[in-house]
């Protein structure tokens, strides 16, 4: 059974959110943006490269437990509370939870789909942006014996925070001689 630990450190700097993201995940799969586009006070950003990260696929046909029993198993393994974060999310799952998973919840499975019925990634490490305080919180979930791996990524990501390249843009406003149309390539009509 896991015995994690959180680690947390607070930058007194802010950037863009996709600046970030771009240049820190942008690269990185599975990576994930819970972005609150500054309606929340936080925005949350990680991706699966964390040394107790893992991927879950779940095919509610294909496994014999429920989605939800497993993840509060999960959950419960590698549950850690900490007073140094101003927030709740602390590492966990991220991902999606499919339609078909009404099975597992007393439905009858109508659909299949060919795509996993829930993807989740366990992230051990992310960043917290902090839109009210306009701060960086680096958070990291590692065993006991691996504290040096938490410090080392925080110099990373500090390091990667100071040398941020612009985002190019994806289509510059010089290059459209004409303005965008769109339309219907075939008529859906009988």
């Amino acid at each position: 059974m896991p015995n994690l630990q959180l680690y947390s450190k607070k930058l007194d700097l802010y950037h863009d959110p996709e600046l970030i993201f771009c240049n820190i995940y942008g690269q990185s799969n599975p990576a994930f943006w819970l972005d609150s586009n500054e309606l929340s006070r936080f925005s949350f950003m990680g991706d699966g490269q964390g040394a107790n990260s893992f991927l879950v696929e779940h095919h509610t046909q294909a496994q014999s437990e429920n989605i939800f029993d497993y993840l509060k198993s999960e959950i419960a393994k590698r549950s850690c509370n900490s007073e140094t974060i101003p927030f709740d999310f602390n590492g966990g799952f991220v991902g999606y939870l499919g339609y078909e998973l009404k099975a597992e919840c007393g439905s009858r499975l109508l659909h299949r789909s060919p795509l996993p019925d829930a993807l989740l990634l366990f992230a051990d490490r992310f960043l917290a942006i902090d839109h009210l305080e306009k701060v960086i919180y680096l958070v990291c979930l590692v065993g006991q014996d691996q504290q040096n791996q938490a410090e080392f990524w925080f110099e990373q990501i500090i390091k990667q925070m100071e040398n941020l390249c612009p985002i190019p843009e994806i289509v510059s406003q010089s290059s459209l001689e004409e303005p965008v149309t769109f339309g219907l390539s075939r008529s859906y009509q009988n």
